[in-house]
């Protein structure tokens, strides 16, 4: 049964107090301009509760596993109060529902219907910021009660070991935070970027990364227009020049990855991913009829297949084989360690690496995203559209082996 631990520190044994009360905000803090009132959970002076003691602590078995909460602690005496900060968004681990994998939390030992092998270099997931506005009708953005994204990214960032950062942005372009409607009883959170705007959320490395073998990336997004590795204005061939500073182990790293995925082989799908054939819930933006899509792109890069001399990137909708890369075994690291052999996909530190949102021609929502520094066997791969599909309302394709590159 999922539950919430709360402990804390009472400065006011002295003042004779009466009892111990503890609140909840449920989706949102409790000074959110869109919180619900707060639920009382109990108020009394037994056990963790006792207002002369002054370590206090609480169980909230009431919590409900894949939900938001904040709490806050007041310690009473008749009317008057004494109350403590608010805690920091709580996020209860869903086991049954969430995706497990090594290192995680829950990790991969844990849950019950979703369990990766291998553990993601980042895991990032809107559900876990504050609640956003659930507009009455999905046709039309109205923005009038929706919350500007402008600062605290790193709230959605469920697995970050490589510490990597949110790209801040301006108020004006700042996207809106915003619950969907998908159908079935599900409703998930989006951050919802406008149309023709300029800027969009995006993240940078904090340390240099890099991953030699492979890559596998997980997108929910709708109007998915294109998928920057790395962003337009930051031209890799800039970044990733053959100097010794872009090696590891003679190893250039970045171009690789860009060449099979984003612009020179996949450009001629990538404008039309929207009328794909694996379609997601409706999402009626203002501008046409959009589904929402689980796109993957995975990289083969390792001395297997190297070896069968197939290097190749492809691209899914849903489970469904949409797109391969050109063959790029003659420019793998395996080739040899010399400038101009490449490894899968690298980033330097105060480069940005992505663009979450695509294109800014169209209104574009982004929910979830996992990247992973190899490329997944079809079970993972299979596993993780599983939980995405699940959580977001789309039946996946199931892949087999003969599927995938390799």
């Amino acid at each position: 049964m999922p539950s919430s631990n709360l402990t804390w520190t009472n400065k006011s044994t002295n003042l004779n107090p009466t009892s111990t009360k503890v609140e909840r905000s449920e989706g949102f803090t409790f000074d959110h301009a869109n919180a619900s009132a707060p639920v009382v959970l109990d108020n009394n002076a037994t056990a963790g509760l006792d207002p002369e003691q002054a370590n206090g602590s609480y169980t909230d078995t009431t919590a409900e596993a894949g939900k938001k909460y904040s709490y806050r602690v007041s310690t009473m005496k008749g009317a008057e109060q004494a109350t403590s900060i608010e805690s920091p968004m709580t996020h209860i681990e869903d086991r049954v529902n969430d995706l497990g994998y090594p290192n995680g939390a829950p990790d991969n030992t844990q849950t019950t219907q979703y369990s990766c092998s291998v553990e993601p270099y980042m895991h990032l997931d809107v559900q876990r910021l504050e609640a956003g506005y659930v507009a009455g009708t999905n046709s039309g953005l109205d923005t009038s009660n929706m919350t500007r994204v402008t600062d605290g990214y790193t709230g959605f960032m469920k697995h970050n070991p490589y510490g990597f950062a949110m790209s801040a942005l301006a108020y004006s372009s700042a996207p809106y935070f915003q619950t969907r409607d998908l159908g079935d009883g599900i409703s998930q959170d989006f951050f919802v970027q406008p149309q023709n705007k300029a800027l969009y959320p995006g993240f940078i490395p904090t340390q240099y990364v890099a991953f030699a073998n492979g890559a596998t990336h997980f997108h929910v997004v709708s109007s998915f227009k294109n998928y920057a590795v790395v962003s337009k204005s930051q031209d890799p061939y800039a970044q990733w020049d053959d100097s010794v500073g872009d090696h590891v182990n003679g190893v250039v790293y970045g171009s690789l990855w860009r060449e099979n995925i984003t612009w020179a082989a996949l450009d001629q799908v990538l404008p039309s991913i929207s009328g794909m054939p694996h379609a997601g819930p409706d999402l009626s933006t203002y501008h046409g009829t959009e589904t929402l899509k689980i796109i993957a792109m995975r990289l083969n890069n390792d001395a297997a297949s190297y070896a069968t001399g197939n290097i190749q990137a492809q691209l899914f909708d849903g489970g469904d084989v949409v797109a391969n890369g050109h063959n790029q075994v003659d420019r793998s690291y395996h080739a040899g360690t010399t400038a101009g052999k490449y490894g899968a996909v690298g980033y330097k530190p105060s480069l940005t690496a992505y663009n979450l949102m695509g294109t800014t021609y169209y209104e574009n929502l982004f929910a979830e995203a996992l990247y992973f520094g190899e490329a997944l066997d079809h079970n993972d791969m299979n596993m993780v559209f599983a939980y995405l599909g699940n959580k977001y309302n789309v039946s996946p394709t199931v892949l087999t082996s003969n599927d995938l590159v390799n």
